[in-house]
């Protein structure tokens, strides 16, 4: 798995070769072919294993983080950061192969992870009183991952990729997540 994703993340989907794959795993191509039916099932099981392991490890970032703020930046700095280290990985996930029936609902369970941890992480902050109770929690969540989600592909997910202070986009994200967008009252 780990010669398929580096040659995924090195090549784009559109380019991936099993027989490369094969080459750096140091094994033949009717080997791989012996564990995966087609170069199709090879990704879609490659992908998943990657992005599982991913989240597992956000999972447990996360939740060792105290406070909504940190809990919020810390799960969108590791997200934008796996973006950009992986990005051919992370473009075939959310450019093509989320929507393809084939892969959509062991991609889809993973991405719903990621957003069930969001939502404990809103629910903490409201029980810690550091979110509104009257915040709708499931708009909040949308907006934090069309933000990380924006922000990547006009960054490192483009095909030159343009480089991103990742903490300094988060700081600026979360201040205006957390804090809104009115003008403060006046006094």
């Amino acid at each position: 798995m780990e010669a398929a994703v580096c040659v995924l993340d090195e090549d784009g989907i559109e380019q991936v070769a099993v027989a490369k794959i094969a080459t750096i795993a140091g094994v033949s191509e009717a080997t791989v072919y012996k564990y995966f039916e087609t170069k199709e099932n090879l990704i879609g099981q490659t992908l998943e294993s990657a992005m599982t392991q991913f989240v597992e490890m956000l999972e447990r970032q996360v939740r060792a983080a105290e406070g909504c703020r940190e809990r919020i930046c810390r799960l969108s700095i590791l997200s934008l950061q796996d973006m950009a280290r992986r990005r051919n990985v992370q473009r075939a996930v959310n450019g093509h192969l989320r929507w393809a029936g084939q892969y959509k609902s062991t991609i889809h369970e993973i991405h719903r992870r990621i957003a069930r941890l969001v939502e404990w992480i809103f629910a903490e902050g409201v029980k810690e009183g550091e979110i509104s109770a009257q915040c709708d929690l499931v708009i909040a969540g949308d907006m934090l991952f069309g933000a990380l989600e924006g922000a990547a592909w006009r960054t490192v997910l483009q095909a030159e990729p343009r480089p991103l202070d990742e903490e300094a986009f988060v700081d600026a994200m979360v201040d205006q997540l957390l804090g809104g967008i009115r003008p403060a009252a006046a006094t």
